[in-house]
């Protein structure tokens, strides 16, 4: 491991941002299930609209976030994955 640390050291900054990034990722992706429950329980079932789109506009929300996540993790390390690798 101290290898692998020794490496990604002159990156810290930038692995430390791409974590984070992951972590929301990860936050997100749990919560679609539960905005899901909600747009069904609450709208669909109980024919209010209002709280369909409400609610959509969450799931939509989430689903922007967990792609553009994986977008900027891409782009932080393609950049130094050439000089990590070789």
């Amino acid at each position: 491991m101290k290898e692998v640390f020794s490496y990604v050291k002159p990156y810290k900054w930038t692995a430390i941002f791409a974590l984070c990034l992951m972590l929301l990722e990860l936050f997100v992706e749990l919560v679609q299930p539960l905005i899901m429950a909600k747009i069904i329980d609450e709208g669909v079932r109980a024919q209010n609209q209002g709280m369909v789109l409400q609610w959509g506009g969450c799931f939509t929300c989430a689903i922007f976030c967990c792609l553009s996540g994986r977008h900027y993790q891409f782009l932080l390390f393609f950049p130094y994955s050439s000089k990590l690798f070789v």
